[in-house]
């Protein structure tokens, strides 16, 4: 049986916690749409909430680890032994990798969200940006496909890290909550719903 592990706990950066929906969506999607014998496992942190999903081909498995620990310890190549021999995707640089041999049957896919860390990294906070760029750098030596969800972000890394590079893009959906609409008493201006005025 195949399983596709997903990465649940996303960079720390200001978009985290879009993205950790982001990543429950993904499992949820995978699971509903995953040949028969394949399956979905959203790894999160021991102090986040384990979403539970209706359907049995997508599970939750918690770390041994608390969220504010894995940047720092997800920076050797040590912690990625547990997922040798494995299908992971992290939909932020945030992952446990290493160099392996090719027949080691391991598959690795890694989005990067944006390239705030070298175009903007007073947006991030200098620490913040020095972490992420750390990252995504070995993202770019270790995974085996790199997705971003914008050209302008491929061209980013491409300058970065050479355009011999293979960086993927793949545009992102909405989370699921972010793409309900708004509902509304009809004439009400938009101020009167969010203040709960009708």
């Amino acid at each position: 049986m195949a399983t596709l592990t997903l990465i649940g706990e996303p960079f720390p950066d200001c978009e985290a916690a879009a993205h950790a929906e982001g990543a429950r969506e993904l499992t949820r999607a995978v699971a509903e749409t995953a040949p028969r014998g394949c399956s979905a496992r959203l790894l999160v942190a021991s102090d986040r909430p384990a979403p539970a999903f209706e359907n049995a081909r997508a599970s939750t498995e918690r770390l041994p680890l608390n969220a504010t620990m894995l940047p720092v310890l997800w920076r050797t190549g040590v912690t990625a032994r547990p997922l040798d021999g494995e299908m992971v995707h992290a939909i932020t640089p945030l992952v446990a990798l290493r160099a392996r041999g090719e027949d080691d049957g391991s598959q690795s896919s890694v989005m990067v969200p944006h390239a705030l860390g070298w175009l903007a990294p007073e947006a991030m906070g200098a620490a913040t940006a020095r972490q992420y760029r750390a990252f995504v750098k070995r993202a770019v030596k270790h995974a085996d496909v790199v997705l971003t969800p914008t050209h302008a972000t491929a061209s980013a890394l491409q300058e970065r890290f050479g355009t011999d590079i293979v960086v993927q893009v793949l545009p992102l959906a909405a989370p699921r909550p972010s793409s309900r609409p708004e509902i509304r008493p009809i004439g009400a201006p938009r101020w009167a719903c969010r203040r709960g005025i009708s």
